[in-house]
């Protein structure tokens, strides 16, 4: 069983570096935007600009910075539901569960009996 997932696990991480190569300037150019938008709003905050001034400044380096991880974790996330399709496991849960850390690592730790038991 673990020879033949071999070819599938190259074949996985050879998308993902195409993935990774597509989103590389985009979150590069994110994170030079929140910095940018960050600094901005700090200048204008400590420079006794209005409030709606440094709000939106603020509300601009907020987006800038979810912008630069949500490419991360939509990769993720469908590498998950991938992997629950090819091991038949009902996908819904476990996607949703893996947003946080642990419960990623409590998926890839018990991956291999969740697909045992539905066999």
């Amino acid at each position: 069983m673990t020879v033949s997932l071999l070819p599938d696990v190259k074949e996985e991480v050879n998308r993902m570096r195409g993935q990774a190569a597509k989103f590389k300037w985009f979150i590069t150019g994110c994170l030079l935007l929140f910095l940018a938008a960050f600094s901005a709003a700090l200048y204008t905050r400590f420079q006794g600009f209005s409030d709606i001034t440094v709000f939106l400044c603020a509300a601009a380096s907020a987006i800038f910075i979810l912008s630069t991880f949500l490419p991360v974790l939509i990769t993720i996330l469908a590498f998950i539901c991938r992997d629950c399709k090819k091991r038949g496991i009902r996908p819904a849960f476990y996607v949703f569960i893996s947003l946080s850390a642990a419960r990623l690592l409590y998926y890839f730790l018990n991956r291999d009996r969740l697909a045992v038991k539905k066999d």
